[in-house]
This record gives C-alpha cells, sequence and structure tokens, in this order.
C-alpha cells in the first residue's frame, strides 16, 4: 500500500472488489474497526486513506 500512497497521481477507479482473506475473526475485526483493511469504497478506500494521510502531512500532523 505504500507504493501506492507515493505515487504522483493517484489512480482513480469506477468500481473496485475487496476480498477479505483469514479467518472469521478477522473479518469481524476489520467491519468493526479493530483492524485495519478495505471494506466498502464509501466508507474508507485507498484513495480517501491516501488523501487523509497527506492532509495531515500538509497541516504538520503525523499521519498514522
Amino acid at each position: 500500500m505504500e507504493a501506492i500512497l507515493s505515487s504522483f497521481v493517484l489512480p482513480i477507479h469506477q468500481s473496485v472488489t475487496y476480498e477479505l482473506d483469514g479467518d472469521l475473526n478477522h473479518i469481524a475485526d476489520v467491519y468493526s474497526g479493530e483492524a485495519e483493511d478495505f471494506t466498502c469504497t464509501r466508507i474508507i478506500n485507498p484513495t480517501t486513506s491516501a488523501l487523509e494521510r497527506r492532509y495531515l502531512t500538509l497541516r504538520g500532523l503525523d499521519p498514522v
């Protein structure tokens, strides 16, 4: 994911599908917000995550 975040221009995809690998406990943690992964493009996706990180950097804050 870091390679995508450091690119000059982020791609915008009109459609996307995420596959959650792992056991059901991990998937439950992702949907409850306890584990980091992408679930739905309207809630969290690579583009909004990159935008949030760049915004925090511009504000002088440490992106987590």
